[in-house]
């Protein structure tokens, strides 16, 4: 059974088919699909996007369609679903692209309202940060964020 933070996950999936889809058709070209993955924290090469796209593609007419997309989806296990938001709320909270939080970006992300975030869970991770000579990358963030 999906979780209710899986579910809400989901839901803005649908949404961002939505502004994923340029020309409003109902169905994502390759582009549009790569570019929707890689908001939500897809870091793959033009050979597993293209292998993603044809799965989705179904009913193989090149194209993506809502009820395709929305199935996919559906059987994302939680545990991808989880880490794909994680990935996304890390490429937002990193806002100068370098791979790393900075105490900035990550005191920023505590008075951005428009980000979804734990705001305790940041604090702890900026006290780590500060007090820790390590940078905080991708996977230390998803450890300290998670475990915390």
């Amino acid at each position: 059974m999906a979780s209710e933070w899986t579910i809400n996950q989901l839901k803005q999936f649908h949404f961002q088919f939505d502004a994923a889809d340029e020309d409003g058709s109902g169905k994502l070209r390759f582009r549009e699909v790569v570019f929707l993955l890689k908001d939500n924290g897809f870091r793959g090469n033009y050979a597993e996007a293209k292998r993603i796209f044809t799965e989705l593609d179904t009913d193989e007419d090149k194209l993506i369609s809502r009820e395709e997309f929305i199935a996919a989806m559906n059987k994302v296990p939680d545990k991808e679903i989880k880490g794909m938001g994680m990935r996304k709320l890390f490429k937002q909270i990193d806002k100068d692209s370098s791979g790393f939080l900075s105490v900035k970006e990550l005191n920023s992300a505590i008075q951005d309202l428009s980000l979804d975030v734990n705001t305790e869970k940041i604090s702890d991770i900026l006290i780590h940060l500060c007090q820790s000579s390590e940078k905080v990358d991708y996977e230390k963030f998803l450890e300290l964020y998670v475990n915390q």
